[in-house]
């Protein structure tokens, strides 16, 4: 196993590394299986993205989750959101199946973009592969085939209906899920991260920032009645990151729904969020994103 971690920014350059045909938006696209040919230097690769994930795969199959190995029994729908880590396995079988891969800023315009933390197979602790029985797939592949259709005739009302069918397609997982049909073969011991990740949101949810500025590694610590070094170990063997950043990166990810959704100033986002001083807010997003908060508001506002 390397020990050398790829990070993907954009579903756009993510298809360009698997050197996968363009996709009709640089922010969403769906993958079919059978005509992706993984390029071998990017097997057995730690992988972390930018971007949300749905993978059907009909033949089975490996798959690095959070720092363990699974075994994915055909017929399985497995996902992945924004910085989770993951790693491709070889796979010698036949491959069938379909990943579709969407940005947050895919979803800026439309309801679903605030709706997605509803949904819990996106979640660290949601550590299964789901079964999908023969008219569960029939529905999901009718949903698929729906958007890709959409994306093939490209206009100005495509982009709030393929939003649409994805949140269709979503609530067909919620479904699935509900039948508590799992497949994985082993369970993550993820319920620090899960935990952290669930204080963080109830940080924010509270507006806890406003008066307390940004969260601490002591104040998760306390809440979890750990000690910080061993948060901190968990933390970094899980996600492959310093507690600290992943606490700023989740503050980071907050603040770009305001710089989307609203007029604010960044300086305004910046105190909103938790940053006492804009200019370390401005030198975070950038170490993150490789590009200024004012620059990516105009970039997603073209």
């Amino acid at each position: 196993m390397s020990s050398k971690t790829l990070h993907y920014k954009s579903v756009s350059y993510f298809l360009q590394k698997l050197k996968y045909s363009s996709p009709v938006f640089k922010d969403f696209a769906v993958i079919h299986l059978e005509n992706l040919h993984t390029p071998s230097e990017l097997i057995d690769l730690k992988v972390t993205c930018e971007f949300y994930c749905i993978m059907f795969n009909k033949a089975s199959s490996n798959l690095g989750y959070g720092g363990l190995e699974y075994y994915l029994n055909a017929g399985a729908l497995s996902f992945v959101a924004p910085n989770q880590i993951i790693e491709g396995k070889e796979n010698t079988n036949s491959k069938q199946g379909w990943v579709l891969c969407f940005s947050p800023k895919f979803l800026k315009n439309h309801s679903l973009l605030e709706q997605l933390h509803q949904y819990p197979f996106f979640a660290y602790d949601f550590n299964t592969a789901l079964a999908v029985n023969k008219t569960d797939e029939v529905q999901m592949n009718l949903a698929i085939n729906r958007i890709v259709d959409e994306c093939n005739q490209r206009d100005f009302l495509s982009q709030d209906i393929i939003c649409s069918e994805l949140e269709l397609l979503l609530k067909h997982c919620l479904r699935i899920a509900s039948k508590n049909n799992y497949l994985a073969t082993n369970h993550l011991n993820n319920d620090v991260i899960s935990s952290i990740e669930k204080l963080l949101e109830d940080y924010f949810i509270k507006e806890l920032q406003l008066t307390l500025g940004l969260p601490k590694i002591n104040y998760l610590s306390e809440q979890l009645h750990l000690s910080n070094k061993y948060l901190s170990s968990i933390v970094h063997q899980i996600t492959g990151i310093k507690t600290t950043d992943y606490i700023n990166q989740f503050a980071i990810n907050k603040s770009k729904l305001q710089l989307l959704n609203s007029n604010k100033t960044v300086q305004e986002i910046a105190f909103e969020t938790g940053f006492s001083q804009p200019h370390y807010y401005t030198k975070l997003f950038k170490k993150y994103n490789e590009i200024t908060p004012k620059a990516y508001r105009n970039l997603h506002q073209q």
